[in-house]
């Protein structure tokens, strides 16, 4: 029952990319209205430029960045090509499934803290 075909795949990296074109407009939206409340660059509070992740931080160093960068797209290359192939779902297989979805909650970044 989880088979893909490339019809599901063009669906949902299109959904993808118009939840992403639609943030990225978002963001762009809020950032030039902050630019326009604060006219002159210096003037933009340190709360408004809190750094959550490397690619935010500019002491970060860019091969690092470039080399986390790479080291997903490779998983990410791996993990498409296991998945396109066309193989009957086991038990086992089911159940790890539905384990990596608990692990992914538990991994997942919770709310920023405020303090």
């Amino acid at each position: 029952p989880w088979l893909l075909s490339p019809q599901d795949v063009v669906l949902v990296m299109s959904l993808g990319a118009l939840l992403f074109l639609t943030f990225i407009v978002h963001d762009l939206r809020k950032a030039m209205s902050t630019r326009r409340k604060h006219e002159p660059l210096g003037e933009f509070p340190d709360s408004l430029c809190a750094l959550t992740e490397i690619y935010h931080d500019v002491e970060e160093p860019f091969v690092r960045c470039l080399l986390v960068f790479v080291l997903e797209f490779v998983f990410v290359v791996f993990y498409i090509s296991s998945v396109c192939v066309v193989s009957r779902p086991t038990l086992m297989s089911r159940s790890f499934w539905q384990l990596s979805l608990l692990v992914q909650l538990y991994l997942a970044p919770g709310p920023p803290d405020d303090g």
